[in-house]
């Protein structure tokens, strides 16, 4: 039936094999042009996965982040992080009330979300508590010079009189809870 040992019958197999490998593979698969191909198409799925990545930062970071920390400052004792949160909201809604206003100029700008995403990140960033700095710095003063809010005067108990205004206006009197 067959001829010769074992091991020549599978040298003809082996010879065989190589001969179907050579005439159903493509000879430019090792070529340096295909190599380029296939790192063309390596870096195509990296850029990919970089603007997927881009794109969930943003969300991540101005929205994500501050409400979790948002959540997490109300329920703590301190009021630093409180005022870390409330400043942050402030500048973040005036920053895209901004954005709304200004977005027929600000879309020719083609880094403007990038510079967006790294004002925001430094408002978040418990390290650097921009959104405290720059609204105590900056946004503070303007409104009490503008008159919007009063400076900080002490009456003789400590309270602010500010607050016990307004505690006095949002509290009812005697008489004015009672139903029609």
């Amino acid at each position: 039936m067959y001829s010769g040992s074992r091991s020549d019958r599978k040298s003809q197999v082996d010879g065989a094999i190589e001969k179907l490998q050579f005439v159903y593979s493509n000879p430019f698969t090792n070529s340096p042009k295909t190599q380029a191909k296939k790192s063309d198409q390596d870096m195509g799925r990296f850029w990919t996965l970089i603007t997927h990545v881009h794109v969930l930062a943003g969300p991540v970071t101005m929205l994500l982040y501050p409400l979790y920390a948002s959540v997490i400052a109300i329920e703590s004792p301190s009021k630093v992080d409180d005022e870390q949160w409330l400043a942050y909201w402030i500048l973040y809604s005036f920053l895209t009330l901004m954005e709304m206003l200004l977005q027929p100029i600000l879309q020719w700008i083609p880094i403007w979300y990038d510079i967006k995403l790294a004002f925001v990140a430094w408002l978040v960033l418990p390290q650097f508590r921009g959104a405290a700095f720059i609204y105590e710095r900056f946004v503070r003063e303007k409104l009490r010079k503008y008159g919007a809010i009063d400076p900080p005067h002490k009456s003789p108990n400590g309270k602010s009189k500010g607050k016990k205004k307004f505690v006095d206006f949002i509290t009812p009197k005697k008489g004015e809870h009672e139903a029609y």
